[in-house]
């Protein structure tokens, strides 16, 4: 490293092959291995391991794991966004969010935002969207306004209703 200033380094082969930029820290075995950009932040084993863009923030194991052409993403969860390429100004937060095993990955899309254990977008190159929670949800509240939503199946004409519980 000969002109990465202000980079913090700790883990088995962290940022060892940073020469560019710096404002880095990576913490975690290979975590920011191959980055060479600045003002990333990466927290687990192979968190932002390969990455060109900046501004990204990586917290757990193998979030963000390749992102060769994204900026300003944040990944909070184990797995999360590990399959991410390119794409800007997304968030995922829960463990594989955006990335679920088996599931639709956000490889290409921008400005997503997936929350919850395995939260998935509806296409790996999905833009402009928000998703809450996974497959297996089937309801969702706001407590303090007590209103919630369950799953049910849509008709023509159909008439939203509330029952006893406010749902």
């Amino acid at each position: 490293m000969t002109t990465a200033d202000h980079t913090t380094l700790f883990g088995y082969l962290a940022g060892s092959k940073i020469e560019g930029p710096g404002n880095n820290s990576f913490f975690g075995s290979n975590a920011g291995k191959e980055t060479n950009s600045g003002n990333n932040a990466a927290f687990g084993a192979e968190a932002l391991k390969e990455n060109s863009g900046e501004g990204n923030a990586a917290v757990g194991c193998r979030a963000i794991k390749v992102a060769t052409g994204a900026t300003k993403v944040t990944a909070v969860g184990g797995y999360s966004f590990s399959a991410l390429t390119t794409g800007d100004n997304n968030v995922a937060i829960g463990y594989e969010a955006g990335a679920p095993d088996g599931g639709t990955a956000l490889t290409t899309g921008s400005n997503c935002t997936l929350i919850g254990y395995q939260s998935e977008p509806s296409a790996n190159n999905a833009t402009n969207e928000i998703t809450l929670g996974n497959a297996a949800v089937t309801k969702f509240r706001v407590p303090g306004l007590n209103f919630s939503l369950k799953d049910t199946t849509a008709t023509e004409d159909y008439v939203l209703t509330v029952d006893s519980n406010g749902d």
